[in-house]
């Protein structure tokens, strides 16, 4: 092979070994970008466990009367409560 031809494959060699590392830098970038939004699902997930949680324990511990939810918290039946629902 002559050394022309030697040089072009070296050339070309070294393109594509760039293109490879460019890739390979976008590939973790993107890889970081899924466990983040992975992450984010999963302290959703475990939110609404924990919700859901407190609504089987509200049912289960909590007298009847004590059905208002406002921000999230149980509320025990309060005249506010009662004022709010008949507005």
């Amino acid at each position: 092979m002559n050394a022309k031809r030697q040089g072009i494959l070296v050339s070309e060699n070294l393109a594509l070994y760039k293109r490879i590392r460019e890739l390979e830098a976008e590939l973790a970038e993107r890889r970081e970008e899924y466990f983040v939004v992975v992450r984010e699902r999963q302290d959703a997930g475990a939110r609404v466990a924990e919700l859901l949680e407190a609504i089987r324990n509200h049912d289960e511990y909590c007298p009847d009367e004590c059905e208002y939810i406002e921000g999230g918290r149980w509320l025990k039946e309060q005249p506010e409560a009662r004022e709010r629902e008949a507005d």
